[in-house]
């Protein structure tokens, strides 16, 4: 097999980053379903976090793609995969907070403390 000459080792990487995004986002979506309905208990909840996962994504493309225009590729690839990762970072500290806060209280966090004792 030969490889055409053109295909630079900058593109073997781009490449090998949008495939493993691809396999993290297909498997990001249906983890975070389970993990929705599992905490939630709820899986009408579970279809919402699906849907907002593709309109996020979908409301991102567009700006995106304009800073890849005005600014390239690699700042808007980079601004993406942050954003991504930020968003996964809020995921497991919800889903560690719920666990923890489960103890506080029975809505899973720390209002129906607050609300009690503001009543008193």
């Amino acid at each position: 097999m030969t490889l055409d000459p053109a295909f630079h080792p900058n593109q073997w990487r781009l490449a090998t980053a949008q495939l493993l995004s691809g396999v993290g986002i297909a498997s990001g979506i249906a983890v975070g379903a389970v993990l929705v309905e599992q905490v939630s208990g709820s899986t009408v909840l579970a279809g919402f976090a699906q849907t907002a996962t593709v309109l996020g994504a979908a409301l991102l493309a567009f700006p995106l793609s304009r800073l890849a225009f005005s600014q390239g590729r690699r700042r808007a690839l980079g601004l993406g995969f942050a954003l991504g990762a930020l968003g996964a970072l809020l995921i497991v500290a919800g889903v560690q907070l719920r666990h923890v806060g489960g103890d506080l209280g029975h809505d899973g966090g720390l209002g129906g403390r607050a609300t009690a004792v503001g009543a008193r």
